[in-house]
């Protein structure tokens, strides 16, 4: 990290640690289950009702599907031995449908993440930065041509569909950085950003809080005492750090089974404790869950394929793909990659970029809708691909193109494509911060000045329209400036 402030630099370390894409592991997860287990999957399937016999028992809940855009919808009755409820943050609204009164177990903690150009905060491998006056830390990794920075952890009581980045939150990321760094980054800086919830579990009053914080954020602490940053200052919000990151698995009244708490992390303890009582409410004996040793679709029968390297990729790569996006279709497919690889034989325009900038392919969107259950320009740009949040403004720059892509697949006329893009400039909107254009057109002078050693620039027409022919009015000028 060579922006990195060294004047009360006392220590450093490294530590291994896994890394994944969340979307694409849920989305794996499912696939497995679904091409191997027999599971059937159905997307924007929403829960509206659940029946209960004379027993007073779940024996079927109707659900409201549509084909992705939200206003087309038809009622789907499910009948099943049991039913599980593994809704996150929403597991509170579905259990006051089988319950007389709403539940109120979880206490959303809302974390946000910013993203920013490499060339402006460069780190080879990820950091955890202590915050100053604070006892918790956030990571700057790297991602691609982009590092990410977050994260934060703030009590929420808003919406839980779509929790909004709050100004204050992208402020205290950006102090945090420049606290520790020469980056100097300022709002304008930010290519795009998103929040998550995660759903902690609430205390009651014969429940202890135990202080589950994650142990980088202790190391992140630690650190702080070593350098002596006072620590004894609020974090951002409530302390929700505090509330427990464990998992619960209950069972109502009616066979009604629920998992909640938990991290991302333990999903397999979280998914094998709950299939066990699953197991033992449906009375299947001693049947225990497989989730432990259970490989993911896509992955290598060979492990030393997995750990690959570019260097040693050549034995492995198809005649029309180099080592670079191999690697790049390898990490985020696995085995499947091949079926990639048959699209770009197909057509060699599958094998364009996606979104300008991004390394994703046109084959991807494609292969999304025919075996990923893609059924909106969002689950392609923002789940499938995680294009969106890489860069918004280019992301929104391509949302028509891969819109027009899609619409065969999908049966859309021009209505839902227009439909579709609005959507994902909507989503843009919120992804950036709202920075005045004459500030923004500053800091793009003032970017450009330093790329040229030009020590400064006056504000001319010629300049204005260079910003806007390359970026647009809500992005900052990008690495093709290097070539004026």
């Amino acid at each position: 990290m060579p922006t990195l402030k060294t004047t009360n630099l006392v220590a450093g370390f490294i530590y291994y640690d896994a890394k994944a894409d969340d979307a694409r592991l849920a989305l794996s997860v499912a696939k497995t289950a679904s091409n191997y287990y027999g599971a059937v999957v159905g997307t924007y399937c929403e829960l509206i009702k659940m029946h209960h016999s004379e027993s007073a028992k779940i024996d079927s809940a109707i659900v409201r599907a549509s084909d992705g855009d939200k206003t087309n919808y038809r009622e789907i009755t499910i009948k099943a031995k049991c039913f599980v409820n593994a809704t996150g943050v929403w597991s509170d609204d579905l259990r006051s449908l089988d319950e007389p009164t709403h539940p109120h177990s979880i206490t959303p903690a809302r974390g946000i993440h910013i993203t920013l150009s490499r060339e402006k905060l460069p780190c080879d491998i990820a950091a955890v930065i202590p915050v100053k006056k604070d006892k918790r830390s956030i990571f700057v990794i790297p991602w691609g041509d982009q590092t990410y920075v977050g994260t934060t952890d703030t009590a929420y009581s808003g919406p839980v569909d779509n929790p909004e980045v709050a100004k204050e939150e992208v402020e205290y990321l950006l102090k945090a950085v420049n606290d520790a760094t020469t980056a100097n980054l300022t709002e304008s800086d930010i290519k795009s950003s998103w929040a998550g919830l995660r759903p902690l579990l609430t205390p009651t009053e014969n429940s202890e809080v135990h202080h589950k914080e994650p142990i980088l954020h202790k190391i992140g602490a630690k650190i702080a005492d070593l350098v002596g940053i006072a620590v004894d200052g609020q974090s951002n919000g409530e302390k929700t750090a505090d509330l427990s990151r464990n998992h619960q698995v209950i069972i109502s009244r009616s066979g009604l089974i629920t998992v909640t708490g938990g991290k991302l992390t333990t999903y397999r303890k979280m998914a094998e404790d709950t299939v066990d009582k699953v197991v033992e409410l449906v009375g299947k004996g001693s049947l225990k869950s497989l989730t432990k040793k259970l490989p993911l679709i896509g992955c290598p029968s060979e492990i030393s394929k997995f750990r690959f390297g570019v260097s040693n990729t050549s034995k492995y790569l198809p005649d029309n793909v180099d080592a670079i996006a191999w690697k790049h279709l390898f990490n985020r497919y696995g085995t499947r990659s091949d079926a990639i690889f048959q699209l770009f034989k197909d057509d060699p325009n599958n094998k364009s970029p996606l979104v300008k900038g991004l390394p994703y392919f046109r084959a991807e969107a494609i292969y999304a809708v025919t075996n990923e259950w893609a059924l909106s320009l969002e689950d392609i740009l923002s789940r499938r691909t995680r294009a969106l949040l890489h860069d918004a403004q280019a992301t929104k720059d391509s949302a028509r193109e891969v819109a027009e892509l899609v619409a065969p697949l999908l049966g859309w006329d021009n209505d839902r494509i227009n439909s579709e893009v609005s959507k994902v400039e909507a989503l843009v909107s919120s992804a950036l911060p709202d920075i005045p254009d004459s500030q923004r057109d500053q800091d793009d002078i003032s970017k450009l000045a330093s790329v040229a050693n030009l020590g400064s620039i006056r504000k001319t027409n010629s300049s204005t329209t260079l910003k806007n022919t390359k970026t647009g009015a809500r992005n900052t000028i990008k690495d093709e400036s290097n070539d004026n």
